[in-house]
């Protein structure tokens, strides 16, 4: 699916009474690029049921990059986040329930789209969590669609149904929700147009910094709490990630690579990454795979490098990606050597080690027991 450019500013206060509304949106007549506007119109919802569609389309494109735990519900701005709409088409008490913000000196409504897992609704959510308006499931829908078609051979027989309940559970469609604003179609022009004159002033302000200027790049929402990944580019014969994290954040981060999600053997094939000091960064795979490997496709996953609930020298995500052991146990395998350490020489810390195995020695009779 082909991703689409989204833009959002920072709202400012601007004089707008005297900006001429105009249906052409001439630069002459309104200082608002007209390929601009067409591009930004494009991208309008014509009623509840185009806003569905919309979030059908963003809640597939996060699923497959949806963190691999169960209870974890992705909250992802869509894209694009501000989306045009007309009063009329949606219904009353979906337009009576939103909540008013303001963005660029305009009036914006923000949205949050989810499914409810029990009942396979459409649920929109006005900025106070309030329901706006619920769609049926459409007739016959599969929310494991996605997943057949991701893996065809889960439901093979060869698996068990526990195995396939599994999966269903990290590939249910109502783990992602996507967030959105809608903006009535009167206000786009004068929204366009503060925001042309905000890249101005930020492109001014670049030009008279020390470092002789640069480019000011969007950020998630999403990375203000959580660490997301923001994009991906293909960067001549390698893919380039850009990583967002809270400004606060100051662990070290590690990326994980996999071609076979139902073996589910991932590969680290990045670690001790720095964050401190920024709150975004980007990640160039030069990880050479083998030519057999040409036309794979691999998934990716960033963790934690910092966080390790056990204690024992192995950080979380590496415990769930690569080693499948306990993040809550340091001992996973109970043979008496800890997680981290047999890692460290080698060992499968999933794996009962005997030679790892320490021995008690009871003095009053010579047993030994592990």
């Amino acid at each position: 699916m082909k991703r689409k450019l989204i833009f959002a500013g920072a709202g400012i206060a601007a004089a707008l009474s005297c900006f001429a509304l105009a249906s052409g949106s001439e630069d002459e007549n309104t200082g608002v690029d007209a390929e601009q506007y067409k591009d930004f119109m494009a991208q309008q919802v014509a009623d509840v049921y185009d806003l569905e569609q919309y979030f059908v389309e963003e809640q597939y494109f996060f699923l497959p990059m949806t963190p691999p735990a169960e209870d974890f519900i992705l909250r992802q701005p869509g894209s694009p986040f501000i989306l045009p709409f007309t009063w009329e088409k949606f219904p009353a008490e979906f337009v009576k329930g939103l909540s008013l913000e303001y963005e660029n000196s305009v009036p914006v409504y923000p949205v949050t789209i989810l499914e409810d897992p029990k009942t396979r609704e459409t649920v929109f959510l006005n900025a106070d969590g309030k329901e706006l308006y619920a769609l049926p499931p459409a007739p016959g829908y599969d929310p494991y669609a996605f997943l057949l078609n991701l893996m065809p051979l889960l439901y093979s027989g060869k698996y068990t149904s526990d195995e396939v309940y599994n999966w269903q559970k990290l590939y249910d469609p109502s783990r992602v929700q996507i967030k959105a604003k809608l903006i009535p179609t009167e206000y786009v022009e004068p929204y366009l147009y503060v925001a042309a004159r905000l890249a101005e002033e930020a492109a001014a302000l670049a030009a008279e910094s020390d470092d002789g200027g640069g480019m000011v790049l969007l950020r998630s929402e999403a990375a203000e709490s959580n660490i997301v990944v923001e994009s991906f580019a293909l960067v001549s014969n390698s893919m380039k990630m850009v990583i967002g994290y809270p400004n606060d954040f100051t662990n070290r981060l590690e990326i994980y690579a996999c071609d076979d999600l139902l073996a589910f053997k991932w590969v680290m094939v990045a670690t001790n990454l720095l964050t401190a000091g920024t709150n975004e960064i980007t990640w160039l795979d030069t990880v050479v795979y083998p030519e057999s490997d040409t036309g794979k496709a691999y998934s990716f996953s960033v963790g934690n490098a910092g966080f390790d609930s056990d204690g024992d020298g192995l950080p979380d995500a590496r415990e769930f990606f690569v080693y499948g052991t306990n993040p809550n146990d340091p001992d996973t395998d109970g043979d008496g050597m800890n997680d981290g350490d047999e890692a460290a020489q080698g060992f499968d810390p999933a794996v009962f080690n005997a030679s790892a195995t320490v021995w008690i020695r009871f003095p009053e009779n010579g047993r030994r027991m592990p």
